[in-house]
C-alpha cells in the first residue's frame, strides 16, 4: 500500500494514475526542433472517485467451453472437457479468451466500454488459482505482444518464456479490445478458479499542465501501470483518440519544466476532449 493505493492496489479517491506506453516513439526535441529523439508517452488520470467502493471483488471460472480451441505445447490440438477446463499441455487459441457477463455495455467482454464511457475506467487485478497457470493479456485481441530483442522474436504464453505466473494487473481502455491468454504446461486437466479485484474509476484528465509535469516527473505522487505492448498497435491509438482526444502526453526530464509545460498545454487545449477535462 501507497499513499495512493488502498491495501488491495486500487487507487484511492483523489489519486493519479498513470498508464505508461512502453513502446518508444521519436520526433523533434521540443528545445531543439533541428534535431530528433526518442521519447515514451503515458496516459494521466485523476481518480475522482471508486463505484463499489469495499465490493470491488469478482470471482469465476474459466470461460471456457467444450468447444473452445486450444493449442498445445505438444504440437496437436486439444479439447476440454467441461466447462471451466483448461487441457493437459495446452494453451488458449490466438483470439484468447475474454469474460461475459449479462447485463453489461458488451455481454462477450465485461471490461469492455465504448468512447460514451470517457469518464469511467478499469483498473482490473486477476488472480489465477492454481498459481502455476500461464496468464498473459493481448492488447488489442489476437494481438500477441510479447516480443524479445526488440520484435526479432515472437514469445508469450506458448513460449519457454514471456508470460507470468497466475497474475496479471492492466488497465482496459474504451474502445480498446483485449483479451486474457492461458496456458496450462502440467499433465492434468485444470479447472482454475479467476478472481479479479478491478476499481472503477471515475476519471478525468488534469487540465493543469504543472499537475501533469509533476505526475510524471514523480514530484506528485501516482500509480503507474504499464501498457502490456511492444508494438504499438494503430487500434489503440485510434481507441484513446476517439474516447479521450489524445493518446498521452510526451515524458520530459525533469529539467524541461517551460518545454514540457508549454506542450502540455498544447495537448490539453488542442487535443484533449473538453468533457474529459478535470
Amino acid at each position: 500500500m501507497s499513499s495512493v493505493t488502498d491495501r488491495y492496489g486500487l487507487v484511492k479517491d483523489g489519486g493519479y494514475l498513470v498508464v505508461f506506453n512502453p513502446v518508444v516513439q521519436s520526433g523533434k526535441d521540443p528545445v531543439n526542433s533541428s534535431i530528433s529523439i526518442r521519447y515514451n508517452k503515458a496516459m494521466v488520470f485523476k481518480v475522482l472517485a471508486r463505484q463499489n467502493v469495499q465490493g470491488e471483488k469478482y470471482v469465476c471460472d474459466l470461460p471456457t467451453t467444450t468447444s473452445t480451441s486450444f493449442r498445445s505445447y505438444d504440437g496437436s490440438t486439444a479439447t476440454a472437457s467441461a466447462a471451466g477446463c483448461l487441457p493437459a499441455r495446452a494453451y488458449t487459441a490466438a483470439t484468447g479468451l475474454q469474460f461475459g457477463m449479462a447485463g453489461v455495455e458488451n455481454t462477450a467482454d465485461m471490461w469492455d466500454l465504448d468512447h460514451t464511457y470517457y469518464d469511467r475506467l478499469f483498473h482490473v487485478q486477476m488472480r489465477v488459482s492454481p498459481s502455476f497457470v500461464r496468464v498473459g493479456v493481448d492488447m488489442p485481441t489476437g494481438t500477441n505482444q510479447a516480443r524479445f530483442q526488440r520484435t526479432k522474436k515472437s514469445i508469450g504464453i506458448g513460449s519457454d518464456f514471456g508470460w507470468r505466473y497466475g497474475y496479471t494487473e492492466f488497465v482496459p481502455f474504451p474502445e480498446v479490445d483485449c483479451s486474457y491468454q492461458f496456458g496450462n504446461t502440467t499433465n492434468v486437466e485444470l479447472m482454475p478458479k479467476c478472481e479479479f479485484i478491478y476499481g472503477e474509476y471515475i476519471v478525468g484528465i488534469p487540465s493543469d499542465p504543472d499537475i501533469v509535469f509533476k505526475v510524471l516527473t514523480g514530484k506528485e505522487p501516482s500509480h503507474r501501470v504499464t501498457m502490456p505492448i511492444s508494438i504499438y498497435d494503430a487500434a489503440i491509438s485510434q481507441g484513446l483518440v476517439r474516447t479521450y482526444g489524445t493518446d498521452g502526453f510526451r515524458i520530459f526530464p525533469s529539467t524541461q519544466y517551460s518545454a514540457a509545460i508549454d506542450e502540455y498545454q498544447a495537448v490539453i487545449a488542442d487535443e484533449c476532449e473538453q468533457r474529459v477535462l478535470v
